[in-house]
């Protein structure tokens, strides 16, 4: 006949009651766990019992913990570790990384520690830098749960436009030259040297004010890709022209006070409409 070892056993509750000598291991038949004692009421949860794959050797399958695990010295693994949460007495190890806790820092003793979801890198956290692991593809914030601030030293953008949020009659494609009016706050143009600019739909705003609030994000400030019927030399002021959410290049005569949109970055050598770099907001 096999010979049968059968440790102290017993519900949660009963090893929650329990104070086991050192050393001594109990079997908490409710979670299906086994427990480690160290001489204090419950002792520790050592890991659940689909975890052990002999008892003899020691030798433990890829462990999925449904509980806490929970330990007051080392929990090394060169693998995953699959758990509610994680309770370390001194630090958590993963292969050579490790995470040294205590009551309200962690700390990582590696140079980086990289964030990963569903197995793909997300973004690497170093002693001087926060960086996605792809650009354009990471956003920190959202339109709807907002950072409440943010302090820097310095910053840089890769779109060049200040832009705001009004609300608009239609639809406008990025380029197209809008004036205030119509049955909301904007609108796009219609009449050649309108004194009424508001600016140029934005194609990628580098900083959107009024974020949150419906509308069209309009530049008012800075390089901009502008809808503008030729010719046009570089350099040139350009004002609403007599199409429709198009620009063209000032008429001295008809100059008025409000009726600039910006200097072109480009020239049209022709009378066709072209999309051509304007930077908006400059007299």
């Amino acid at each position: 006949m096999p010979t049968v070892v059968q440790f102290r056993r017993g519900t949660t509750a009963q090893n929650n009651a329990f104070t086991g000598a050192a050393g001594e291991i109990s079997v908490d038949t409710t979670l299906g766990t086994i427990r480690v004692h160290n001489g204090t009421v419950g002792g520790n949860t050592l890991a659940s019992i689909d975890a052990v794959q002999t008892l003899s050797n020691k030798t433990l399958s890829t462990p999925t913990i449904t509980g806490t695990l929970s330990s007051n010295g080392l929990i090394n693994t060169s693998g995953n570790i699959i758990c509610a949460s994680i309770s370390a007495g001194t630090y958590v190890g993963l292969s050579s990384q490790r995470i040294n806790q205590d009551a309200s820092n962690v700390i990582v003793t590696t140079s980086y520690v990289n964030v990963a979801i569903n197995g793909s890198n997300i973004v690497s956290v170093k002693s001087d830098s926060f960086i996605p692991t792809s650009s354009n593809v990471t956003t920190l914030g959202s339109l709807t749960n907002w950072w409440s601030k943010s302090f820097t030293v310095a910053a840089t953008a890769q779109y060049a436009d200040l832009a705001e949020n009004y609300t608009s009659d239609s639809d406008y494609a990025p380029g197209t030259v809008l004036v205030f009016g119509g049955e909301a706050e904007v609108t796009q143009s219609h009449n050649s040297h309108d004194t009424r600019i508001a600016g140029v739909v934005s194609t990628n705003p580098a900083y959107l004010m009024n974020g949150a609030e419906p509308g069209v994000a309009v530049a008012l400030q800075g390089r901009v890709p502008c809808r503008v019927l030729g010719p046009v030399s570089k350099g040139d002021r350009v004002v609403a022209s007599h199409i429709a959410g198009v620009a063209q290049t000032l008429d001295p005569q008809q100059y008025q006070p409000g009726c600039i949109i910006g200097k072109a970055l480009q020239a049209i050598d022709n009378t066709d409409i072209s999309t051509i770099e304007v930077v908006v907001g400059r007299l």
